[in-house]
């Protein structure tokens, strides 16, 4: 069956917590006007619309069986000239099988020959198992110019064997144009190079890279999720458990003079690059050996990886004489240790640094160790010395960066600086992050103006041209808040005070007397308030904007009340403040008839007391049952009352009922 489709519809990240998908870097691959639409009907693997996979076509579907497999959808999308793109009408598990090292896609992985995007359901929706045969895509420069997938799994792939090592998930070879978005990429399996090996032009968003591992059959190998030997931007995003035997337990990057790396917004915890078998264990987060381009960190967290050797969380090295540079910008590294097998060799928990020109701007170095004894060991090596606005913990091993210098705080075996980290968790957005704990010296201590271009336009407003206006959770986290920057991937937000209620009278009063006002408070955040009462007297309430009222009862004469009123923001965390007032009520004062008179049949009677109650005038004909005649809200007293029914009445009896 074959179609035409000119667009198809922007994907929401499938991964839980992760934000937008970013549109700068989506346009690659979903505003292509695709040659032809393929659905998958079956999570079944194999073919039966031709003889052999190179001759299926987009005609020849569905084949007898009368449904389409993945296999025969890429293998049709392989015959047919133009950028195709493969959607799924069912979701499950699509295991991949039959022999590997077959390059035509009729067996073992999926082979790409052309351009093409696999447009998934959602990582849990549309899972490709490469069941341990081989990599599960093996993208190909002759013909394909992208490559696009989005809300996949990808799991399981594996090449250990001798005849291929690299990419144990993947394989994009020169010259091809990749975005992987929302995906997942895990439990994946390399001889070599890592669970994506690239050598072309790949970008990485809302993508989660996990326990990936590369491991030979012996000596050194780098990358545990990836290996990239192009150009390469990962954005919002996280790499975490990853191993390899070797270099780079998360990634390694080797790319030429003028290649840029970019990770932003990107997690980068819980690796390791061991010595096993002969593997060298530098960089259990990143390692740039052989690197002789540029790699830039903004907004990311590099924490809890481990390195045998060097590096705990970066290596950062290039070849002697070489380009290769590195720059971090507000950037965490923190809780990584180097010399994790305890050997004694092993260098820089934080950062190990060897001829590459590593610059530090607004970023924490701290917390850092070497060795499973737990020594400080932030950097080692020489940072470039203009670096400015860091915080290194302990700068022992190291040089370039000297404290007071260049905004730096920077602290030694002697005194360390305490960053005031709180462990890495989820503290909302995207990924997990190391929240700045009240007293931080980080808290305002960066530089706005090193702050870079919001090149991806993180929170999607259309303006790549301003300074970054997040930090590394995204949407909703804002970058500066304060006045000005905090150091690392993460921003404080503001340290919410309590508010103040404002002055209060203190009140003494007769029953029957009304106390009403509007209670005032003030909030230094400018959080808005709600007002409430604490064990408040009975009949006495507040509005939730402050407007007091009550009443004494009869019954509350004679009492001492402290009224509490409570102001609340609504500020992170919901704090109050409170202020107290007294108000005595009077004791009851006698009341009583002080005159009376009958004129032209009218009863009259002169009642005195005390102002504040309603004076209830009844009257009975038999002292026992009583009714009222008037009520007399809270009049000033004395006052006359005068019956006109007296004259139809042979006798009756007054009294004076006190409310409320």
């Amino acid at each position: 069956m074959r179609t035409a489709r000119f667009s198809h519809r922007f994907l929401q990240s499938p991964l839980p917590g992760f934000a937008a998908v970013i549109c700068a870097i989506l346009s690659l691959g979903c505003c292509i006007a695709h040659a032809a639409t393929i659905v998958v009907t079956t999570t079944a693997d194999g073919f039966d619309a031709a003889g052999t996979a190179a001759a299926i076509t987009l005609a020849a579907l569905p084949g007898p069986d009368g449904v389409v497999t993945l296999r025969e959808a890429v293998c049709a999308a392989n015959s047919n000239a133009g950028a195709d793109l493969i959607t799924f009408a069912i979701n499950g598990t699509f295991t991949l099988a039959g022999a590997a090292n077959e390059d035509n896609g009729g067996s073992g992985d999926l082979d790409i020959k052309q351009s093409l995007t696999i447009q998934g359901n959602g990582i849990g929706n549309t899972i490709i198992d490469g069941n341990g045969i081989e990599r599960i895509f093996d993208v190909f420069p002759a013909a394909a110019t992208s490559f696009t997938v989005t809300g996949l799994t990808l799991r399981n792939g594996d090449t250990r064997a001798a005849s291929f090592k690299e990419g144990g998930a993947i394989y994009l070879h020169n010259n091809v144009i990749t975005l992987i978005g929302s995906c997942r990429i895990n439990n994946n399996f390399s001889g070599a190079n890592g669970a994506i090996e690239n050598r072309g032009t790949l970008t990485i968003t809302n993508s989660d890279l996990s326990g990936n591992q590369t491991i030979p059959a012996s000596g050194s190998v780098v990358g545990g999720a990836l290996h990239n030997a192009g150009a390469l931007t990962i954005v919002n995003s996280t790499i975490t458990n990853n191993l390899v035997r070797g270099e780079g337990g998360g990634i390694a990057t080797t790319t030429a003079n003028g290649v840029t790396v970019s990770l932003v917004n990107t997690l980068i915890a819980g690796n390791t690059a061991s010595v096993t078998g002969g593997g060298l264990g530098n960089g259990g987060g990143v390692s740039t050996t052989g690197n002789q381009g540029t790699i830039l960190f903004h907004n990311c967290t590099i924490s809890e990886n481990h390195a045998d050797n060097n590096g705990g969380g970066a290596y950062l090295v290039t070849p002697g004489g070489g380009t290769g540079n590195a720059t971090l910008i507000n950037a965490t590294v923190a809780n990584n240790t180097a010399d994790f097998d305890n050997n004694g060799a092993g260098a820089g928990g934080g950062i190990a640094q060897n001829t590459a020109a590593v610059t530090l701007r607004n970023t924490i170095v701290a917390s850092n160790f070497n060795s499973i004894v737990s020594v400080r060991d932030d950097l080692s090596g020489a940072m470039v010395a203009s670096g400015s606005f860091n915080l290194i913990g302990d700068a022992t091993g190291s040089s370039g960066l000297v404290n007071g210098i260049n905004n730096n705080q920077v602290g030694s075996g002697a005194s360390p600086i305490d960053a005031k980290l709180a462990p890495l968790q989820n503290n909302g957005g995207s990924s997990r992050t190391h929240a700045l704990l009240a007293g931080s010296p980080a808290v305002n201590a960066g530089s706005n103006g090193l702050l870079p271009a919001d090149a991806f336009d993180l929170d999607g407003d259309g303006n790549n041209g301003e300074a970054l206006p997040v930090d590394q959770r995204g949407v909703g986290f804002a970058r500066v808040i304060g006045g000005a920057v905090d150091l690392g991937a993460y921003e404080q937000p503001p340290v919410n005070i309590a508010p103040v209620v404002g002055a209060l009278n203190n009140y003494t009063v007769n029953a029957g007397v009304s106390i009403s006002f509007t209670a005032t408070a003030t909030d230094t955040n400018g959080d808005a308030i709600t007002f409430s009462l604490a064990n408040p007297p009975p009949f006495a309430s507040i509005t939730t904007a402050g407007a007091f009222s009550w009443r004494p009862r009869i019954s509350q004469a004679g009492t001492t009340n402290a009224v509490r009123i409570v102001a609340t923001d609504n500020g992170t965390p919901n704090l109050s403040g409170t202020n107290t007032f007294t108000v005595v009520v009077n004791p009851l004062s006698p009341v009583h008839f002080s005159s009376a008179a009958v004129s032209n049949a009218n009863f009259s009677v002169i009642i005195s007391g005390f102002t504040g109650p309603d004076y209830v005038v009844q009257a009975s004909t038999n002292l026992i049952n009583w009714f009222a005649l008037s009520t007399n809200v809270s009049p000033v007293t004395p006052f006359q009352y005068t019956d006109p029914a007296k004259a139809s009445n042979s006798f009756r009896a007054y009294r004076i009922w006190l409310q409320p």
